[in-house]
């Protein structure tokens, strides 16, 4: 495998890891697949239980009943628990495979470069970026459009479950998201931006302290006593990363902490609209319960998952844009 020259997308991460291992995508992506699908599944099966419940209760079924609505919330569980672990056990193969072809074709275009990018201070921060950790990038850039790839079929899902119910109560709570989602988005950029901002400081801190701590600079450490004045600029750009993730962490914790009642109104407001079908038996108890459950999960992944896929999203974004640019050199 070699690094091609050409204009590098987020759709790359899924090529990539295509080319490398196709067994693994697939069953990763199947994977997904099945947990986005799971909260809608566990909607059914939870009103299958209580109405199965309540029927038995009140004489109208066979307690023997129970027994196949118990066994499907005992597969779902099961799953959400074991298949993660399943898929650990053989994906440190696939991680091996990934590191030992990918990083190498990295490491050959680098090779291959000529020496005036090196001695260029901008496409020697790009070699930089793109160079360190390459292989992770593409690994985790994968499993991002995985995950985001669930998220959408969890939302969807548990919103055509509510439509099928009641489908003025599913456009009611879509318009309701809809200022959720912007928040997310917004608040998943503004922690892009932010560590964005940052990057830059921390990098050349990096460098700093790799100067000082280097093994190999140890000679010219002593011989030109440059440690002093470099570990003041190492603290002075430390400092001001710090800072600038502090600031951003601090007002990101704030709007979490005032977030949390909106999000308990939004939730409250969501499953309000199912008050009157349940009251005129449209819908049945224990589809209300299950459903009321799924929306006060969904919101909160709305709230959270959203912007931390939208900020990785972001950055992930850039990665490719710098692996453009470095396959053009």
């Amino acid at each position: 495998m070699e690094v091609e020259n050409k204009k590098y997308t987020l759709q790359d991460y899924i090529k990539i890891n295509w080319e490398i291992s196709r067994l693994w995508v697939a069953v990763r992506a199947m994977d997904k697949v099945i947990r986005g699908s799971l909260p809608s599944l566990q909607i059914l099966a939870t009103a299958s239980f209580v109405n199965t419940a309540l029927s038995v209760f009140n004489g109208q079924k066979e307690s023997k009943a129970i027994l196949l609505p118990l066994f499907s919330i005992f597969l779902i569980i099961l799953y959400q628990y074991m298949s993660e672990a399943v898929i650990n056990l053989i994906k440190e193969k696939k991680w091996n495979r990934l590191a030992e072809t990918w990083q190498p074709a990295v490491i050959r275009k680098i090779a291959s470069l000529d020496y005036c990018h090196l001695e260029n201070h901008e496409t020697e921060e790009l070699i930089n970026r793109v160079g360190k950790d390459s292989a992770m990038w593409i690994w985790g850039g994968c499993n991002l459009l995985l995950y985001t790839m669930e998220m959408l079929i969890h939302v969807g899902l548990i919103l055509s479950v509510l439509a099928f119910q009641v489908w003025w109560s599913a456009l009611a709570a879509t318009l309701i998201f809809i200022p959720l989602f912007y928040l997310a988005v917004k608040a998943g950029r503004d922690v892009y931006e932010t560590s964005r901002a940052a990057e830059k400081h921390t990098r050349r801190a990096r460098y700093f302290q790799e100067v000082l701590t280097g093994r190999e600079n140890v000679e010219e450490r002593v011989l030109f006593s440059y440690t002093k004045e470099l570990n003041r600029q190492w603290y002075e750009k430390f400092k001001m990363a710090y800072g600038i993730h502090f600031r951003a962490e601090s007002l990101r914790i704030m709007k979490m902490k005032s977030g949390s009642l909106i999000t308990v109104l939004i939730s409250a407001l969501v499953v309000g609209t199912l008050l009157a079908p349940l009251h005129v038996g449209t819908v049945s108890i224990g589809m209300f319960i299950g459903l009321a459950t799924a929306v006060f999960g969904l919101v909160q992944d709305m709230s959270w998952e959203l912007a931390y896929i939208v900020s990785e999203l972001s950055r992930y974004r850039e990665y490719m844009q710098d692996l453009t640019s470095f396959s053009r050199l």
